[in-house]
């Protein structure tokens, strides 16, 4: 995810109330707005969701199962991967305070500007960290095992996170991300992995997720690919690189944040995977 992506998605969080202004800026407030007239048509013509709405479901579908693993599965701490500016670290610390560890992360320059954000707001508490890692790293300082044994308590449940990250990336980096998720995931006693990615375009989503994803293109000059055609080809990846268990939800029928069935269903599914617990 490049800062561009980061700072318009911030700013989708913002005018919901997900976030706090110190973590907008005047980048994401314009790239919301030159994204609006292709977002206006596809309601208009109901072609599907814009990307404001694809945005909100998968974020709070993200946020409701985060807030199951700490309520029911005695998540107590927290590694979001390619965190950018959004602001769930900060209301889960709200929400949670001492109760969980929160620990953001993403590219050495993207985090530093988080961290003064926070800092500079009064927003950063005991336990909520932001510090550098290098999602496609095998190896080293900046790799998710060397950050992960160093800011997490080896004690505690866990949960890792990364949001709007895997179609930014070939499905062969997906992949080795997926592994090494699984693998870190597996020297806590119990470890969940959330996250969000497209799956296919089927039937009238077929104009609807094209264009969002040329869009979207566009905006961050980063290209996008669609990997799985089902969920059941995602849960199949996800045992194959190491995950016990996996299951894919539909944000738009899950959460229905309109009150209405949305035109052409979602452009994103949510899943959670599991390893079992340590021994």
């Amino acid at each position: 995810m490049n800062s561009v992506t980061a700072q318009l998605t911030a700013y989708v969080w913002y005018r919901h109330g997900l976030s706090h202004p110190r973590l907008t800026s005047l980048l994401g407030r314009l790239a919301y707005l030159s994204l609006a007239p292709a977002q206006a048509a596809y309601r208009r013509q109901g072609r599907g969701p814009g990307f404001e709405e694809v945005f909100l479901w998968r974020h709070r579908l993200i946020d409701q199962l985060l807030s199951d693993c700490i309520e029911r599965r005695s998540v107590t701490q927290a590694l979001e991967i390619a965190a950018g500016f959004s602001g769930r670290g900060w209301r889960c610390k709200k929400r949670y305070g001492d109760r969980l560890r929160y620990v953001e992360t993403d590219l050495p320059g993207l985090a530093a500007r988080k961290l003064r954000a926070l800092r500079r707001g009064g927003l950063l508490v005991p336990g909520h960290d932001v510090v550098a890692l290098d999602a496609l790293r095998e190896n080293g300082e900046l790799g998710l095992a060397a950050v992960a044994a160093k800011h997490l308590d080896p004690a505690r449940g866990t949960v890792i996170i990364t949001e709007g990250l895997l179609n930014y990336l070939p499905y062969g980096e997906v992949r080795g991300l997926w592994r090494r998720i699984a693998a870190v995931l597996r020297t806590f006693p119990n470890g969940t992995y959330i996250s969000d990615l497209y799956i296919g375009d089927e039937g009238l989503q077929w104009l609807a997720s094209r264009a969002f994803r040329w869009a979207i293109t566009a905006m961050t000059m980063n290209r996008t690919y669609v990997h799985f055609q089902t969920p059941v080809a995602v849960s199949g990846d996800l045992t194959a690189c190491g995950f016990d268990l996996a299951q894919v939800h539909d944000p738009a029928r899950t959460l229905e944040p309109s009150g209405t069935p949305p035109p052409g269903g979602s452009l994103i599914r949510v899943f959670e995977a599991a390893v079992r617990s340590r021994s």
